[in-house]
């Protein structure tokens, strides 16, 4: 993402970066939060950021914690700099509007803050309901050429995306069609975690056909590997390959 959006920036900025969210928006690696950071603080653009301290105190300030985003887009326009309010915010959540035991009596806004007033300080904001976790199993392949190379499939999808992963046997984890692989040896197993996903990964050597005009694969060549952008979760199944 780092290198796609650095790319970017040359191709369609001329090495500048935007100083509005909507353009940073069409980088790749930023999103809002990170957008609102860079047009805001870069810029002092009026533009609301909004993590877990920033969430905190505007939902103890305005006693509702539904539109955290709205609520600091109302302050970011309100504000004399955008600059200053959005690392006063994160500041504020981080020192002193804590989780636990905020220091409320030397708050700054304490004479503002509707839950201080209405004592509802320990209930905002009100705890977020967990995702399920979900229990899968994927196989994994790893198929290699005659020159010793590793077949490799660059990810286009919400999750991972542009990193390098080994041919799956299905499309649980990540988009694309399951490679039509047959295995043959097994290598081992390996848990991991991806998100809300528990995964059990079993690693097997494999062959496969028709994938020469494919376009998402490649051959990678091994002592190349450590140049190729792949999940954590890819290099500990080529560590039980054996593969460096």
């Amino acid at each position: 993402m780092l290198r796609a959006g650095a790319v970017a920036v040359m191709n369609r900025f001329g090495g500048n970066l935007p100083t509005s969210v909507e353009e940073l928006l069409t980088i790749p690696g930023i999103g809002r939060y990170t957008a609102g950071a860079i047009a805001s603080i870069a810029f002092d653009a009026r533009a609301p950021i909004v993590d877990g301290n920033v969430t905190r105190v505007v939902a103890r300030l305005f006693g509702d914690d539904d539109d955290p985003w709205g609520r600091a887009e109302s302050l970011v326009h309100a504000c004399e700099s955008p600059r200053a309010l959005n690392q006063a915010l994160m500041e504020l959540g981080a020192l002193i509007c804590t989780p636990r035991n905020p220091s409320c009596l030397v708050c700054p806004l304490r004479t503002q803050c509707v839950a201080v007033a209405t004592g509802r300080v320990d209930e905002l904001p009100r705890p977020k309901e967990k995702k399920a976790t979900r229990e899968l199993n994927i196989a994994l392949y790893l198929i290699r050429d005659r020159r010793g190379r590793v077949l490799m499939r660059r990810e286009s999808g919400p999750l991972m995306n542009d990193l390098y992963h080994l041919p799956h046997g299905d499309t649980s984890l990540l988009t694309g069609k399951p490679l039509n692989a047959t295995p043959r040896q097994l290598l081992g197993t390996f848990r991991h975690t991806v998100t809300t996903r528990k995964i059990e990964f079993t690693v097997f050597t494999a062959d496969a056909r028709g994938i020469r005009n494919r376009g998402e694969y490649e051959w990678i060549d091994v002592s190349e590997m450590s140049e190729v952008p792949h999940p954590s979760y890819v290099r500990k199944a080529l560590r039980l390959a054996q593969v460096s």
